[in-house]
């Protein structure tokens, strides 16, 4: 699967498992986005877009991500945790991190 979709979207993309990340412009990540949809379904990968996040780096680029994937994924300016790091603003992090060393203080 992950090398069908490399011929078929050459853009970088990272691949964890069954979890992938990518970084490009919202109109091929979103072609990308759709082909990871359809070329899952033939291998029993089905995307959830409830889980699926796209991080960008302003409003206006939310606002237009929105108008590109509408519902699909979640879109968000702040940031987001990915295979336990987080990305994202630096306010962002900064909180994230001082959240998790809270939690792992407590254990």
């Amino acid at each position: 699967m992950i090398q069908s979709l490399r011929i078929q979207t050459p853009e970088v993309k990272v691949w964890l498992a069954d979890d992938s990340a990518g970084g490009e412009k919202l109109v091929p990540l979103y072609d990308w986005y759709k082909q990871l949809t359809l070329e899952g379904k033939k291998y029993g990968y089905f995307v959830n877009g409830s889980k699926s996040w796209l991080i960008v780096k302003s409003e206006l680029l939310a606002e237009e991500a929105k108008k590109v994937f509408g519902e699909e994924v979640n879109v968000t300016t702040e940031g987001h945790s990915h295979l336990g790091a987080v990305i994202g603003s630096k306010d962002y992090k900064d909180l994230f991190w001082t959240l998790s060393s809270l939690l792992y203080s407590s254990c």
